[in-house]
């Protein structure tokens, strides 16, 4: 219990040193000359018990006096309350009062929105005070990001992508753990779109993977939800699309709804939005401009190898899913070939499309194959039932769908 109470006792924020494969992060900060060789990271405890008192009170309007009490009624019969009745009444007092003494120490430096701020992001009352002392370079440095990255000016948006990083990498808990010194041109390699496998190396990747994709985009977006509620406008704060090009590891908005509609490829996403000629800013405006190519209104982009050709077919061809297609009444005559006798006419078969686009099995109801057809581009259903024809050569279609 000695260590237990060491770990709680001690101020916020003392001991934030550098793990033992930290890479570099958390260099401006020391260890106490006491237990050096463990390098406790408080603003990592604290922050899980922040966002766990936060997330288990969820009346965030409680006055101070009463949070406590309420977190107790929370906890009741809870895994954690179960596991602390195997331990010694000392420890289990000891947990007790730190929650309790953390919960009222939180609401009493926190006002309504700024608790409804930490939970919505996810962070603790360290991270939170430190994204407010940047707001004001945070909120410059997220405006020129999402200008210069919708504007095409990409060595201004990763100029301004790396500044806001510096900031963010400082604090807790988006601190980056890999990279190395070199991280800023992994970064900047990053948001241009330029394949993986030509600027990183495995720690380079764990370092896009962790750091950026995960901790940066959270810190961007941590940042963005505390901008918005100490401004109290209505208005959308910047860095919607910084961070949505930080996800996907593209230049620009358009490319990263390419790859959000399910291009695999940065490369591939990065050169579709240059063809394309045209900016999207949501899904809708997307899906509007892949249908015109599909129904020929528009030319299908051209392209200089045979595998991307065939990925961008495939990425097409995910918009022809009954996801995207309007369910109406349809009513088809299909040509059928039978195998051996025809079935008598008005019987009710099943069609199954087969692996090729337009053709389909016919089966019996309790699926015994009994002949082919060929399926019209009005149906782009991949099972229904119809009936066979008066003539007993065709299958009359008659259901609503897609």
């Amino acid at each position: 219990s000695t260590n237990y109470r060491w770990h709680f006792t001690i101020p916020s924020g003392i001991c934030v040193g550098p793990k033992p494969s930290s890479g570099g992060a958390f260099t401006n900060r020391s260890c106490p000359p006491f237990y050096p060789d463990y390098c406790i990271i408080y603003a990592d405890i604290n922050n899980e018990l922040d966002t766990a008192i936060l997330g288990v009170v969820d009346t965030l309007e409680l006055p101070v006096e009463q949070v406590a009490d309420y977190l107790d009624a929370c906890l009741q019969s809870s895994y954690w309350q179960r596991r602390l009745q195997r331990d010694d009444t000392e420890l289990r007092r000891l947990h007790e009062s730190v929650i309790r003494g953390r919960a009222a120490w939180l609401w009493t430096r926190t006002n309504v929105a700024k608790r409804r701020g930490l939970f919505a992001a996810g962070v603790g009352y360290g991270a939170g005070l430190a994204i407010e002392q940047h707001a004001g370079t945070l909120n410059t440095l997220l405006q020129d990001a999402d200008d210069a990255l919708e504007q095409g000016r990409i060595d201004d948006g990763v100029r301004s992508t790396v500044a806001i990083a510096e900031i963010l990498f400082t604090i807790h808990p988006f601190a980056r753990e890999e990279g190395g010194a070199n991280w800023p041109e992994l970064l900047g390699n990053w948001i241009r779109g330029t394949a993986l496998s030509t600027f990183a190396s495995e720690d380079g990747v764990s370092f896009i993977q962790n750091d950026v994709v995960y901790r940066l985009v959270w810190g961007v977006e941590a940042a963005r939800l505390h901008l918005h509620v100490s401004s109290g406008s209505t208005q959308e704060v910047p860095g919607g699309i910084l961070a949505l090009c930080l996800t996907f590891g593209v230049p620009s908005r358009s490319a990263a709804l390419l790859m959000q509609g399910g291009l695999p490829s940065r490369t591939l996403a990065c050169a579709a939005a240059e063809r394309a000629q045209v900016a999207f800013s949501e899904m809708s405006e997307l899906r509007a401009w892949l249908d015109s190519i599909r129904h020929g209104v528009i030319a299908n982009p051209e392209w200089d190898s045979e595998p991307d050709r065939a990925e961008w077919d495939r990425f097409l061809r995910r918009f022809e899913h009954r996801e995207y297609a309007l369910w109406r009444d349809i009513d088809e005559t299909i040509p059928a070939t039978w195998i051996g006798t025809p079935p008598p006419a008005g019987d009710v078969v099943r069609v199954i499309r087969a692996h090729q686009e337009d053709s389909a099995m016919i089966l019996t109801v309790s699926l015994a194959e009994i002949g082919q057809a060929v399926l019209p581009e009005t149906i782009r259903s991949d099972h229904f039932f119809a009936r066979v024809s008066d003539d007993r050569q065709s299958l009359d279609v008659s259901f609503f769908g897609f």
